[in-house]
């Protein structure tokens, strides 16, 4: 055999290879690539969407209420009329003192269960109720018993947590720090240049590039829109994909040789092909960047970072952006303590200094912190999915709260899955009632605490933004096939580059030298 006759040899084999490795996986991936595709569409669109909601009776069991789960409840406080506030992913609920008693508080919020999701309550000095969201900050108004918006100079309105400082008020955002005064009106708020903190390496982590990148937001809102475009070309490139595979047999079953069908497929193969390679490197980004944003390809990149590029999403101008997460104000130290994606911070009282980080912390989740509250003595009580901690910010002392037995390292998250996923607590003087976000609620000293009542259940559909979350990071299917779900969003990306990769030797190898009219 001859040199030439080995190289066709070779070269037929690559191209049955590809047509095997193109057509087959591509069919056992369709289904999941449409659904992760509409549900990466509905959540590049939160603003747009968050105020549709689905019926929980549609889903699997596991994202029923029950026992407050969930995030149902992130704690509660108490009014100067002696009655008290109870508030989560349920929105907020005026409640008694025994919680046997709940009426709806929530008159003024916008319409979705989305916009309701309700990160903090505050009741100032002064007497005026406040209330952070996902979507911004609402103040009570007690004459028309009603939620009235208040006004911030910001893009992004996303509240993590108020401070009622004597006669002012502290909001924090994912990425600034707001000054009001309490008065009866909050208006014309000071926004916060907060300096660098000590030892701030210009950098951010490589997640969150691959996250912005991921979702377009590395580009606004045009960079978004670019991504719905390859999403939706996606879709049709799996439909044309399946026209082309079905009408053969469709033909063969009706004995039928229309030259309309023949021809109508071969101008489908034609844009099947040429739309695929054309956005071919577009394509396979989408995949692979999506894959490192879950298990087991973050475990990768989890620790790494790269220099802040002059990207504003990137918080080139902002060295806080989207890291900001908690604040409480220590009065042993008297200075702010933040809690951020890089841990936790020291700030003076005016917020004039580079903030320091803590040497010692407690560990918290990548997922966020969900409780950040005094204890006394210079303690606070520092909850997340990776446990519950008993931090003295004045030692460096932690202290695992739900397993004593386990040590304590000093870092900022511990790096393996807890048995407790806290979302939420509420203290009564020594009384500690913790929220499970998939268990719901218990008590460490073993007392009860009432049931989630009917009215709350059925006033709570679940977000449509967060049905697609599940659905876009595999959750959804973790009913059916259990812990292997995780497997699911690493497993379809390497498949749908692999049918990239092999359409597009396909086409460079038959199609893209064979006239329009003799494609079979």
């Amino acid at each position: 055999m001859d040199d030439k006759c080995r190289l066709e040899l070779m070269k037929k084999r690559i191209i049955n290879l590809a047509k095997k490795y193109h057509t087959w996986p591509a069919l056992i991936i369709s289904v999941f690539l449409i659904l992760t595709v509409i549900s990466g569409i509905v959540m590049n669109h939160r603003n747009f969407f968050s105020k549709y909601d689905l019926n929980r009776k549609f889903l699997p069991e596991s994202y029923q209420l029950n026992n407050w789960n969930m995030g149902s409840v992130r704690s509660s406080i108490n009014l100067n009329d002696g009655s008290r506030l109870i508030f989560g992913n349920i929105g907020i609920w005026k409640t008694d003192s025994l919680y046997s008693v709940f009426t709806d508080f929530n008159n003024g919020l916008p319409a979705g269960m989305d916009m309701r999701k309700v990160r903090v309550v505050k009741q100032t000095h002064k007497g005026n109720l406040l209330a952070g969201t996902y979507f911004g900050l609402y103040q009570y108004s007690v004459p028309n018993k009603t939620w009235k918006k208040v006004t911030m100079p910001l893009y992004n309105e996303r509240i993590q947590d108020i401070v009622c400082l004597q006669n002012k008020v502290i909001v924090l955002t994912r990425s600034e720090i707001l000054l009001f005064e309490d008065k009866h009106d909050l208006n014309n708020p000071l926004v916060i240049d907060l300096k660098a903190p000590v030892g701030y390496d210009k950098k951010v982590t490589l997640f969150r590039f691959i996250w912005i990148t991921h979702s377009g937001e590395i580009a606004g809102m045009a960079g978004k829109l670019i991504l719905d475009f390859l999403g939706l070309l996606i879709i049709f490139l799996i439909s044309t994909g399946l026209i082309h595979f079905f009408v053969p047999k469709f033909l063969r079953k009706v004995k039928a040789q229309s030259g309309h069908l023949k021809n109508f497929r071969r101008k489908n193969l034609r844009l099947h092909n040429k739309s695929g390679a054309w956005f071919l490197v577009f394509l396979i980004v989408v995949p692979l960047t999506g894959m490192f944003l879950r298990p087991p390809f973050l475990i990768t990149i989890a620790n790494s970072k790269i220099p802040v590029m002059p990207i504003k999403s990137l918080g080139k101008d902002n060295p806080w952006e989207d890291k900001l997460r908690s604040v409480v104000w220590s009065g042993e130290l008297n200075q702010f303590i933040f809690s951020t994606s890089d841990g936790f911070y020291l700030s003076d009282s005016t917020f004039s200094g580079a903030p320091v980080k803590f040497e010692y912390e407690p560990p918290v989740s990548v997922m966020g912190i969900n409780v950040f509250e005094y204890s006394g003595n210079g303690s606070y009580y520092v909850g997340s999915f990776d446990g519950l901690f008993l931090w003295n910010t004045l030692t460096g002392e932690v202290n695992n709260m739900l397993n004593l037995k386990r040590p304590v390292s000093n870092t900022s998250s511990s790096g393996r899955p807890s048995e407790n996923l806290i979302s939420g607590m509420i203290r009564d003087g020594e009384h500690i009632v913790l929220f499970d976000y998939d268990r719901g609620v218990f008590s460490k000293d073993g007392e009860g605490f009432p049931g989630m009542p009917e009215i709350i259940i059925d006033k709570s559909p679940m977000p449509l933004w967060n049905v697609a979350q599940e659905i876009h990071t595999g959750r959804i299917y973790q009913s059916i096939i259990g812990p292997f779900y995780i497997l699911i969003v690493p497993l379809v990306g390497l498949l749908t580059i692999l049918v990239f990769i092999t359409g597009y030797i396909r086409w460079r190898k038959i199609f893209r030298n064979i006239p329009n009219n003799s494609v079979k």
